[in-house]
């Protein structure tokens, strides 16, 4: 199906999109789901769709425990439940969040999210050098995702290169204005 809509829209992939996409197996259709629902939901920035979206996603693991989005956004949930100080988290939802952004990389290591997550926890925890790694490697591997530019650009941001930064976002928010097919890619945008 993914092959027809890209072949449709005449959508060129990069290298290592076209790779992650032959490497993956068949999603569970439930799974993928709950994987979209459950980024719709996050984006919803709230203790309620935090608790709301972890409950889907420890669903997709339930289904398949190899799905490293599953893992990355679990990571984005913890992260930003310690940040915000939501559902009585502490310190150690940081330490689950880089645990659990590890996890993704360990299940799949051209995951894009996963590496995004990974930077994000790096970044907080001030330990610049690997986050940029983490987030180079995110850019690396999609081109097209702006959450990893988005992700770069903080760590940027954190480094004192703010017109780094400031170009990074740019990218980012053209690549999200000009995202059509954002819910049905495999490029770690789903």
């Amino acid at each position: 199906m993914i092959r027809t809509i890209v072949n449709a829209l005449k959508v060129k992939l990069t290298a290592s999109e076209e790779e992650r996409r032959g490497n993956r197996a068949k999603v569970d259709p439930e799974a993928y789901d709950l994987l979209v629902r459950s980024r719709q939901t996050m984006l919803q920035l709230s203790a309620v769709s935090s608790t709301e979206a972890r409950a889907m996603l420890e669903r997709v693991i339930e289904i398949d425990p190899g799905l490293a989005a599953a893992y990355a956004r679990l990571s984005i949930i913890s992260f930003a439940e310690y940040v915000n100080q939501w559902n009585g988290a502490t310190t150690e939802d940081l330490g689950r969040a880089l645990q659990l952004a590890q996890q993704a990389i360990d299940a799949d290591d051209t995951e894009p999210q996963a590496h995004v997550s990974l930077g994000l926890v790096l970044a907080w925890m001030r330990r610049l050098d690997e986050a940029e790694a983490s987030a180079e490697r995110a850019v690396a591997l999609d081109p097209n995702l702006a959450d990893a530019y988005t992700g770069l650009g903080n760590i940027r941001d954190f480094q004192g290169r703010h017109e780094d930064a400031v170009a990074l976002y740019t990218r980012a928010n053209r690549l999200e204005r000009n995202s059509t097919c954002r819910c049905i890619s495999w490029g770690g945008r789903y």
